[in-house]
């Protein structure tokens, strides 16, 4: 299923990712290590030789007999990583393994950790008691762990996190470019693009997804993949049609021009079964329709609601670049499977009329992104099909590890399909920053731009 956001990486090698189903921010194997660490903050995100790195966190009691004499650890090893390979290694080492690199500083909790209880802690180090170069070339990332050990009847391991940080010893740090491209759809919520006024309550609410979305990419860096249907959407319940006769169509009622529709269902699984899928519309011009004198289920405050973020939607589209996926984000692997790539046709340009509409002109459109992440022979051929089309993929397509190229193409029955592929590892990071391991998705992100910007470079120590 489609992740929230692609994050595509443009450096030397760039490379285009994909968020992963999991985030691969620390290793999952525990080892039956009977204390959680859960990371709160790592400030500053990156270590220099004059500054002061502070980590702090929770520690929790997963046994069932109380543990006392304990003491967290901040680790660091030394060896700088300088492949993406290293770091997917680093944090998927054991619980138990003894590469945790040389103790930076160690606090001792003040109370013995009952059952199910937690602690919070706070570890600082300085950056010149780390021991490592100083000169431009060791800039890079390095394994840091947050470790608790038990010290009563010698010494045992009772709880590990592994992480990152980016050793920054001197200069100005190399950089790379970032592409951050975010879906602007619907996801799962039936849309109502026909003006009869029916929407789902809390769409368009200043809390509600769309909203948080739009929060979420405010930097104009961001690039917006847009469903049309959805500031359709909003335009229709901003503004409903009146309620039509049966068999009269739009345009024999008011001379207003007919409402849009989608051409094509999405095929998201997710959708409920008997209800329309996103940017579905509703019945077709002509179909029954209530005699009621007001538009059936309008509702002032959601047209309200849905006035405002339209507003903001076009502000922001107006000043970043914008894509125009097909009209109501169908699924267009299924489309391709049973031979109906026609309707993906179709549901380009009803996108750019609707796009027309709103914004007031044309995004580029053919980005073939499949809702799945995959696609087979035949969704390369629909791709191949069309001038100006270019298939969205993850990185694991290609390579586990990234390190392809991000723009290539591929043989399909019908030609060479564009494509773009997304790496996997920094898009899912990008997407857990904000959840209950986000200073572990920061760490990771920024140990893995940190290994892209630093390629090109002589390896340091």
């Amino acid at each position: 299923m489609r992740t929230a956001l692609a994050l595509a990486v443009a450096a030397l090698l760039g490379t285009l990712i994909l968020p992963a189903a999991a985030p691969a921010t620390a290793a999952t194997d525990t080892g039956a290590l009977p204390v959680a660490i859960s990371l709160t903050t790592v400030d500053p995100v990156a270590l220099t030789p004059q500054g002061q790195l502070t980590v702090t966190g929770t520690v929790r009691n997963t046994g069932r007999i109380p543990l006392s004499g304990l003491q967290v650890n901040l680790r660091l090893a030394w060896k700088r990583l300088a492949d993406r390979r290293e770091l997917m290694a680093w944090v998927a080492l054991p619980a138990r393994d003894a590469s945790v690199g040389t103790i930076q500083a160690t606090v001792p909790l003040p109370a013995p950790l009952l059952p199910e209880e937690s602690l919070p802690f706070t570890v600082t180090m300085r950056g010149n008691s780390s021991q490592l170069a100083v000169t431009p070339g060791a800039f890079g990332p390095r394994g840091m762990t947050v470790e608790v050990q038990q010290r009563t009847a010698g010494i045992r391991r009772v709880g590990i996190v592994r992480t990152f940080t980016v050793w920054e010893p001197a200069g100005v740090p190399p950089s790379t470019q970032l592409a951050l491209l975010v879906p602007i759809t619907a996801g799962a919520t039936p849309l109502d693009t026909s003006g009869t006024g029916q929407t789902s309550a809390g769409l368009w609410s200043p809390t509600g997804r769309l909203a948080q979305l739009l929060d979420a990419a405010a930097d104009p860096a961001f690039t917006y993949a847009v469903d049309p249907s959805v500031p359709a959407a909003a335009l229709a319940a901003e503004s409903p049609l009146p309620p039509r006769v049966s068999g009269q169509t739009a345009q024999q009622e008011d001379n207003s021009p007919a409402p849009v529709t989608s051409p094509v269902p999405t095929g998201r699984a997710e959708t409920a079964a008997g209800s329309p899928g996103p940017g579905s519309g509703s019945s077709p011009a002509g179909a029954s329709a209530s005699s009621s004198p007001t538009a059936p289920g309008f509702d002032p405050r959601v047209a309200a609601q849905a006035a405002a973020w339209l507003k903001d939607f076009v502000a922001a589209a107006r000043g970043r670049q914008t894509i125009s996926l097909p009209f109501g984000d169908p699924d267009v692997a299924a489309l391709a499977a049973a031979g109906h790539g026609d309707l993906v046709d179709l549901a380009e340009r009803v996108g750019a009329g609707a796009s027309q509409q709103v914004l007031g002109a044309e995004p580029p459109r053919g980005l073939i992104w499949p809702l799945s992440g995959r696609a087979d022979a035949t969704t390369a051929a629909l791709t191949a099909h069309a001038a100006g089309r270019v298939l969205l993929l993850p990185s694991s397509a290609v390579s586990p590890a990234g390190g392809v190229p991000v723009h290539g193409s591929i043989t399909a029955p019908d030609g060479q399909a564009e494509v773009l592929l997304a790496d996997d590892v920094l898009s899912s990071s990008a997407a857990a920053i904000g959840g209950s391991d986000a200073a572990l998705a920061v760490q990771r992100l920024l140990a893995e731009t940190a290994v892209l910007a630093s390629s090109a470079r002589t390896p340091g120590p």
